[in-house]
């Protein structure tokens, strides 16, 4: 099973897939890019493993296709349709996940971590702050436009 990143931050995930809107696409998002965008608590580093997670970053920091879809008139459906994809092993589950309880998504982000509960609930934090700006409806048809 998947090992589901988290954020120390995750109030900040909304402040951050703002900012991409409003940017440019950067070469790479390192800690030192972040920031240059004002984000400049050493939590904010964890920001990047999430947007890894959903396939807006490579492995390498530099940003992905999905991170310049992002940018346009369907931001919050590309968003729904890469979480999704990056937490699939929750949506195998649970099909409707970003409906799902807060005792319903600790259940399934335990089993797949060894870490307390204080990890698990900031696991879920995270989702749900992503699961918040995102449209899922809109990214269903989109997926399916997809053949996926």
């Amino acid at each position: 099973m998947a090992v589901f990143p988290y954020t120390q931050v995750p109030g900040k995930l909304k402040q951050f897939l703002a900012k991409i809107r409003e940017i440019g696409v950067p070469p790479k998002v390192t800690v030192q890019s972040l920031k240059t965008l004002g984000f400049k608590s050493s939590n904010d580093a964890t920001l990047i493993p999430v947007l890894k997670f959903i396939g807006f970053l490579d492995q390498s920091g530099t940003p992905t296709t999905k991170w310049s879809q992002y940018r346009g008139a369907k931001a919050r459906a590309v968003l729904g349709a890469a979480i999704q994809e990056g937490y699939s092993a929750l949506y195998d589950i649970y099909p409707d996940a970003h409906k799902r309880s807060q005792e319903e998504l600790e259940d399934v982000f335990s089993t797949s971590s060894s870490a307390g509960k204080a990890v698990i609930q900031k696991t879920v934090t995270t989702f749900r702050a992503l699961a918040g700006e995102a449209d899922f409806v809109e990214a269903e048809s989109s997926l399916e436009t997809l053949g996926q």
